[in-house]
């Protein structure tokens, strides 16, 4: 059930990414997510992440693909690691993954590296 949960966030997440709506990619984060990436500054905080998307997608409309190599939860935890593909630049990610109390699923950390 899990999966199934995470799944359709990272659905929710890529039909974001795809219309270029930076807060609804920030919303699959928590609160408190930090997101880490080869050549950039640790980002922390969803506004900050809401930013970050908004700056990608200024840069100019990108396609993207998503796709889950491996899941994993125990209680309210779990990771994911994902093969993310931008305009035909792929990237190795791996994210932690929390639970909230009301039983919602989001980030809690990334970190992404070039393939």
């Amino acid at each position: 059930m899990d999966a199934e949960v995470v799944t359709a966030l990272f659905d929710r997440y890529l039909a974001a990414l795809r219309a270029g709506d930076a807060h609804g990619c920030a919303q699959c984060y928590a609160k408190d997510a930090e997101y880490i990436a080869c050549g950039m500054k640790p980002v922390r905080g969803r506004n900050d992440i809401a930013k970050l998307h908004k700056t990608l997608f200024d840069g100019g409309p990108l396609t993207w693909s998503l796709r889950t190599e491996a899941m994993q939860f125990s209680g309210d935890l779990g990771y994911v690691r994902q093969i993310i593909t931008a305009d035909g630049a792929v990237s190795h990610c791996m994210l932690v993954m929390r639970k909230t109390p009301t039983g919602k699923w989001l980030v809690q950390a990334e970190a992404e590296i070039p393939a």
